[in-house]
């Protein structure tokens, strides 16, 4: 007899028992009632899955629309201030040529960034920056064995310190004029000559002779200096007597050049509103310089106004400053070396001692009496004199409007700190201990190379010779340095000079041009000199920065494949099958926001832009495009496409080339205005309504009425409002809804009361921009769709999950229904057993 247990399955935690009485499959009824409501619930799903690819797909659209958006950036000219980076038709690029027909290259390259100014210039490069090089005479046997002991190196101590170079060094450098000087008071052994640089170098020519004239109250002086005239006014009466000039000095200046220099003459001169006199001194002036030369100095090599930059000294000019010498040597430029500021506090408030010192070539230099301008501050100019010659260190701090707290040592330290930092001084001791090897003297300068800039090695020129070689790690002037006491550590004469520090030279359209490295980029905005050798023997470089033409085809032929990637995109979600339904894959069919928006693009291509004039390009055929259809290529699963954009390239290159403005305009925003000083445009919109209009501004009119924009619809004369907001100065002005400016934004940094008259035209690359980023935008419409679906995924999702709790419940019921069933025939049985039983045994009985 065989036992049916049924099968056991687990409700509410308990495991109960079903077909054991009945012998019915249990499971399968149950499934197949289940089925029926799971068919429900995969419907909910199946919608759900659609809703998460149509995301998807929307993202992939997204991310297509936002390529284009990028192309289309390029070409409609950005709205707002420094955005030539992001327009292509700013971009620049460069051509040259020799005068003699070598290859330009081999000496210069000139990069230009977006926004460089059009033109031609005309370059030579006289002089190629070169970093300073020393070499020890001194052969030593070994890098690796102690010198110290017979091998050519004394233990001790030198100092590798900065150079200082004239800013405004001795003019008359040539001849002698002690003699003819003695006319006219000019004191020579402090070589009171001394120029004010406008960046030349070098002779300047011969002083021709002065003229003095008087004229009213004052005295107007003039000297011609190799062709150059330089003038000068003197108040006749400047309180040292009537018509005087003091010893103070008067300075001469070339307004066209700015270069200008000084005459210091050792005693006060009375002119007396005298003509003859004035002749008279003209003429002493004359004889005491005559046949001397001029030379002109340039800026200091130490000074940076960069490394100026936020600190108390950050208005400081390199005309600020000025070095008075009679031992300016004109080969190096070369002062000697030159130590670090420091500047000494006030011994108590009000004491009016504040000191500022300095050590240029072994000489202290020393300012005195500082912080005697109030709250012991120096707001005058400062003279660092020499205390054991004439020499002279000026720095202009009236001039530069700069004040200097001597208050406290702190305040003191911080002065000292930031002229060290401007000027690039350092003073910075090397110690060589017994028992160096020139590896280890090599270790011990660059040890402190990050501070003075200069590098060591070892140099093999022969067997067992070897030499020390020091090099600065920069190019030019401002990576000079000298060593102090090396001779004590090196011996006598310790080292050569292998390259002379030099500044780069060179001349642009004429104008001399020194800078520290061969890389010269701010000598003209947006323009990068890169030198690389010297032109020579006349040979000039004719450099022209022209419009990147190639680079904007380009931009035109990316814009044309973003949007194709677009239309191939959108085809495939329009694809149906031969009963016209959706294909699987065109998940987003059907949907509204994507026929309407490739409607849109497809009518903004096809428009013309107005406002342009006669003879203007104002579509996009004119440049060479042309729409044509696309075959499906099952290859590479590509639908069949309509209308995808193609460019003739030889047209449009030719256009291009021939009509850059007219195919910039057909892209760009434009906006001219009567006061572009005044506005310009932060925000463009696809709404603008009118070409031509006029901004009535008056911030006196109530609000709503303070801007009035007036134009003429083509058949009357309409006026309509604008919104200002904001205050003087800082003023934006936004477009109404309903009107011809709605979107649009300006920026108005008028006083709040014009009359601006304005043309602006949008191009279809701002127009195809705005639309595009209307899509894309944080907020924009994909945004608000995507935003749409996942909530109604999430809402699917709770039907699911409410779906598959009521399934849950209704199977456990179906167990528990069909478990009672078995129970109840379990009972049955029993009973039928028990009848059956009886009934059997009444049988047996009545045998």
């Amino acid at each position: 007899m065989a036992i049916n247990l049924g099968s056991f399955v687990t409700v509410n935690g308990k495991s109960i028992s079903t077909g054991s009485q009945s012998g019915l499959d249990t499971q399968a009824l149950i499934k197949e009632l289940v089925s029926v409501r799971e068919d429900q619930i995969k419907t909910i799903t199946d919608k759900q899955t659609k809703v998460k690819s149509q995301v998807t797909e929307f993202g992939t659209y997204s991310n297509l629309l936002n390529k284009l958006k990028t192309s289309l950036n390029l070409l409609r000219n950005p709205p707002g201030f420094g955005q030539a980076s992001n327009n292509v038709f700013q971009y620049r690029t460069t051509q040259l040529s020799t005068s003699n027909g070598t290859t330009a290259s081999n000496y210069l390259n000139v990069t230009a960034t977006p926004g460089a100014k059009l033109a031609k210039y005309t370059v030579s490069i006289d002089n190629v920056a070169e970093a300073r090089q020393l070499r020890s005479n001194t052969s030593y046997s070994s890098v690796s064995s102690d010198l110290t002991t017979g091998g050519g190196i004394t233990p001790g101590t030198f100092t590798i310190t900065s150079s200082l170079y004239g800013i405004h060094d001795e003019v008359l450098s040539s001849g002698d004029y002690s003699a003819q000087g003695a006319a006219s008071g000019i004191v020579s052994s402090l070589g009171n000559f001394n120029v004010v640089s406008n960046g030349d170098t070098g002779l300047q020519g011969t002083i021709a002779g002065f003229n003095a004239t008087v004229n009213g109250n004052n005295v107007d002086l003039s000297v011609v200096v190799n062709g150059k005239t330089y003038t000068a006014s003197v108040a006749a009466n400047n309180g040292v007597g009537n018509d005087s000039i003091t010893a103070g000095g008067i300075t001469f200046t070339n307004t066209a050049t700015g270069t200008s220099f000084r005459v210091t003459t050792g005693s006060d001169y009375v002119i007396a509103g005298n003509q003859t006199n004035a002749d008279a001194f003209a003429a002493a002036l004359t004889s005491g310089v005559s046949g001397i030369s001029v030379y002109q100095s340039r800026e200091v090599g130490n000074f940076s106004k960069a490394n100026a930059a936020g600190s108390t000294v950050s208005k400081l000019e390199s005309k600020n400053i000025s070095f008075v010498s009679n031992g300016f040597d004109n080969a190096t430029l070369r002062q000697g070396s030159i130590g670090k500021f420091t500047a000494t506090a006030v011994s108590a408030a009000g004491a009016n001692d504040g000191k500022l010192e300095v050590t240029i070539n072994g000489e202290t230099f020393r300012a005195t009496g500082l912080g005697n301008d109030g709250s012991d501050t120096e707001t005058s100019n400062i003279t660092l004199s020499s205390l054991s010659t004439g020499k002279k260190l000026n720095i202009n701090l009236a001039d530069a409007g700069i004040t200097l707290d001597f208050s406290t040592p702190t305040k003191a330290a911080t002065i000292s700190s930031d002229l060290n930092k401007t000027f690039g001084t350092f003073s910075e001791d090397v110690t060589i201990s017994a028992g160096s090897t020139l590896a280890s003297v090599v270790s011990a300068i660059n040890a402190k190379s990050t501070t003075t800039g200069v590098s060591a090695n070892t140099l093999q020129v022969g067997p067992n010779d070897y030499r020390l070689s020091l090099t600065a790690d920069n190019t030019g002037f401002e990576g000079g340095f000298d060593l102090v006491n090396a001779a004590t550590v090196f011996g006598v004469s310790p080292f050569s000079t292998v390259k002379t520090e030099e500044d780069s030279q060179i001349t642009l359209d004429g104008v001399a041009i020194h800078r520290g490295s061969n890389t010269i980029s701010d000598a003209l905005d947006n323009v990068t000199f890169s030198l690389l050798q010297e032109t020579g023997n006349g040979v000039t470089i004719a450099s022209e920065i022209k419009e990147d033409k190639s680079a904007v085809q380009s931009t035109i032929l990316d814009f044309a494949a973003a949007y194709n990637e677009i239309k191939i995109f959108l085809a495939k979600q329009s694809e149906r099958d031969a009963d016209g339904k959706f294909l699987d894959t065109a998940v987003l069919g059907g949907n509204t926001l994507v026929r309407t928006t490739a409607q849109s693009f497809d009518t903004e291509l096809n428009k013309l832009v107005g406002g342009l004039g006669t003879n203007a390009i104002n579509r996009l055929s004119e440049i060479g495009a042309a729409f044509s259809d696309l075959e499906a290529d099952e290859a590479s699963k590509t639908p069949a496409t309509h209308n995808v954009l193609q460019f003739d390239q030889t047209k449009l290159a030719s256009v291009v080339d021939s009509s850059f403005d007219k195919v910039r305009a057909l892209f760009e925003f434009t906006l001219t205005t009567s006061q572009s000083d005044k506005l310009g445009i932060s925000k463009t919109s696809n709404s603008l309504g009118a070409n031509n209009f006029t901004l009535d501004i008056d911030k006196n009119r109530a609000a709503g009425d303070q801007v009035r924009v007036k134009y003429n619809d083509g058949t009357n004369d309409v006026v309509v409002n604008a919104t200002l907001t904001g205050t003087a100065g800082n003023y934006k002005i936004i477009g109404n809804s309903g009107t011809v400016l709605e979107g649009m934004e300006f920026v108005y940094v008028g006083t709040g009361v014009d009359s601006i008259d304005v043309n602006a035209t949008q191009g279809i690359g701002d127009r195809l921009y705005n639309l595009t980023d209307g899509l894309v935008a944080d907020k924009g419409l994909i945004s608000t769709e995507v935003t749409n679906l996942d909530d109604s995924a999430n809402n699917l999702q709770d039907n699911i999950n409410r779906e598959n709790t009521r399934l849950d419940d209704y199977r456990n019921r179906l167990y528990l229904q069909f478990s009672n069933f078995e129970a109840q025939l379990s009972k049955i049985n029993s009973t039928l057993a028990f009848l059956d039983a009886q009934t059997a045994a009444q049988n047996n009985y009545g045998r």
